[in-house]
């Protein structure tokens, strides 16, 4: 099972590496300036914010971010790293009381561990990472698997990996969230809580979800609409009330909410596999507040803190930045040189961030 970064490399390499390239013009790192106006009504307050360029390699140490991540085959909590004898390339998936749910890759394809604060780990799942979220509490993960011409939501559990629950879906569906025993899906036309044990639904909406944090109670709909560059635009609503709406672009699309709910990271949604080049720091009506730029962004969020996490990479070098919500930024691990094949600064830095669900969800 080739690794979720891994997507699309082959066809995009080529037209990425140029695209990179273009895209690395800027000033000195953490530099604050101001962008030119243009005429577009969306586009209008996001010209008047100030934006910081980050460059890796100039940037100073600093402090870790509050909230769980790996690099290589190390898990972080906070300041905690915690060394594993697992492949080098982990992915979190979650936590569980006091472990860590990561999805591992190597030659063979995927597996799922469960990993302690005191370094021991246990495999739970070979293979089925894909897809898989983990519940913000009660020691259950879950899937839409699709055997066949099948299609089934799988129930498993955190702690030993057994399955516990199996129930018929149909398809086109895809896992947003799961809390206690219901789990958030969207799906062709609707989004709704489904209970994994009930297999009662609650219809949320008549759009497809496509984001959502049910402890920042945000929830973001994708609508047709032929004003958007791909036939639909994004709704920024509530879980608590759909029916209203925060915000409508067509620009932008969300990457992650800070834990309080009053804060969102938003990308272009023309944004291809590999990577944005520009990460917007917004509150919930779409006001800009902060533009960060860099060569390409991997992996974005919030720590507990509110801080921003923002793995980073430039033509040359790549890190994990720290930045606040005026543009100041260090950066939180070494800075590591570039491969030619190091596409996107995750890879680089063998880096995943804890998941905006899990990551908010024990607040």
């Amino acid at each position: 099972m080739s690794h979720p970064h891994s997507i699309g490399r082959a066809v995009c390499a080529a037209a990425a590496t140029t695209g990179l390239l273009l895209g690395l013009v800027g000033t000195a790192s953490a530099t604050r300036t101001q962008q030119a106006p243009t005429v577009a009504p969306e586009q209008r307050s996001d010209q008047r914010a100030e934006h910081t360029y980050i460059v890796p390699g100039d940037l100073r140490r600093g402090r870790v971010p509050r909230t769980v991540y790996t690099t290589g085959s190390t898990v972080h909590v906070g300041k905690r790293a915690i060394r594993t004898d697992l492949p080098r390339d982990l992915q979190v998936l979650g936590r569980d009381r006091r472990s860590v749910i990561v999805a591992s890759y190597d030659g063979r394809g995927s597996s799922i561990h469960r990993v302690r604060l005191d370094g021991s780990s246990r495999q739970l799942l070979q293979g089925r990472a894909s897809g898989m979220v983990v519940s913000s509490c009660c020691g259950r993960m879950a899937r839409i698997d699709r055997p066949g011409s099948r299609v089934r939501l799988d129930v498993y559990s955190t702690r030993t990996g057994r399955l516990l629950t199996r129930a018929p879906v149909g398809r086109g569906l895809e896992i947003l969230g799961y809390v206690r025993n219901r789990v958030l899906v969207a799906a062709p036309g609707r989004t709704f809580w489904l209970n994994t044990v009930t297999e009662k639904r609650i219809r949320l909406a008549d759009q497809r979800g496509y984001f959502a944090n049910s402890a920042a109670d945000t929830l973001v709909l994708k609508v047709r609409d032929d004003d958007g560059p791909y036939g639909f635009c994004m709704r920024y609503t509530t879980l608590s009330d759909p029916s209203t709406t925060t915000w409508y672009s067509c620009r932008h699309r969300p990457a992650a909410v800070s834990a309080n709910g009053s804060r969102l990271l938003t990308i272009d949604i023309q944004a291809d596999g590999l990577g944005p080049r520009t990460v917007d720091l917004r509150r919930v009506d779409g006001t800009q507040v902060h533009r960060y730029r860099t060569g390409l962004f991997g992996s974005v969020g919030f720590d507990r803190q509110g801080a921003l996490v923002l793995s980073a990479q430039s033509r040359r070098s790549a890190t994990v930045a720290l930045c606040d919500h005026q543009g100041d930024c260090v950066r939180s691990t070494a800075v590591r040189q570039l491969r030619r094949d190091d596409l996107s600064p995750d890879d680089a830095l063998h880096f995943s961030l804890l998941p905006p669900e899990a990551r908010l969800a024990r607040r």
